[in-house]
């Protein structure tokens, strides 16, 4: 049997949440099925794709107030299945084998709130010990939804904290927030602030586990915030 039925059969049995099956869920992204690389540096514009993806998709058609956060995120991971992004071993390994998400998998999507949800990622990023206290407090700093997520001084502040410890976090805030400066306020203006910190709170979340799982989490909490805000 060749490699590809190994794939195959590994893509067959993968399972989607926890990072403890990490390794069987990016098995999913790591085919080759572009010629564009998703990396640290492009989380946001695969962020902005898979937003686009789901406005024009019959998923999206599917999804209401009453959709978990699972299964908002899991119609995240279909629409790239067959996307013009590639993964490669960076974004898809697992820093955190022991992690999971569920704390927010079954909250629904008219539930979410962004100040509420930060409170609960904060938590998580301050008992986390893989991460430098000063860049928990960076992104504590950063993320505040009543202040600008892309003022000089929180840019400043990613800066000097980006080569710390757990740094990579700061990048994945900055990277996903200046893509959503750009996609959001194409459609609600007055709601875009709130949204782009949902969005960077997620791919902080998501990538504590591995980089997929931030694009996947950064676009769940974007869409999620989003549908709240306009109803």
């Amino acid at each position: 049997m060749n490699k590809y039925f190994y794939l195959l059969a590994a893509l067959c049995l993968a399972a989607f949440f926890g990072c403890q099956n990490d390794n069987d869920m990016n098995a999913s992204f790591s085919k080759e099925k572009g010629t564009i690389s998703a990396t640290i540096d492009s989380v946001g514009k695969v962020h902005n794709y898979l937003l686009e993806q789901m406005k024009d998709s019959e998923i999206g058609l599917c999804i209401s107030n009453k959709t978990k956060m699972k299964d908002l995120v899991n119609c995240f991971q279909k629409l790239n299945d067959n996307g013009k992004y590639c993964y490669n071993e960076i974004m898809t390994r697992a820093d955190n084998d022991n992690a999971d998400f569920s704390e927010f998998e079954n909250m629904a999507i008219e539930d979410f709130d962004v100040k509420s949800i930060r409170t609960l990622v904060l938590k998580r990023i301050n008992a986390n010990d893989n991460i430098d206290i000063d860049v928990k407090k960076a992104i504590e700093i950063i993320s505040d939804p009543d202040g600008n997520p892309l003022s000089e001084q929180n840019l400043s502040l990613i800066e000097q904290n980006k080569n710390k410890k757990g740094g990579h976090l700061l990048i994945v805030f900055k990277n996903i927030a200046e893509d959503s400066d750009e996609y959001w306020p194409q459609t609600r203006d007055s709601q875009s602030r709130a949204v782009i910190v949902a969005d960077g709170i997620g791919g902080v979340l998501g990538t504590t586990c591995s980089g997929v799982m931030g694009i996947l989490w950064g676009a769940g909490f974007s869409y999620a915030c989003d549908m709240c805000l306009s109803n």
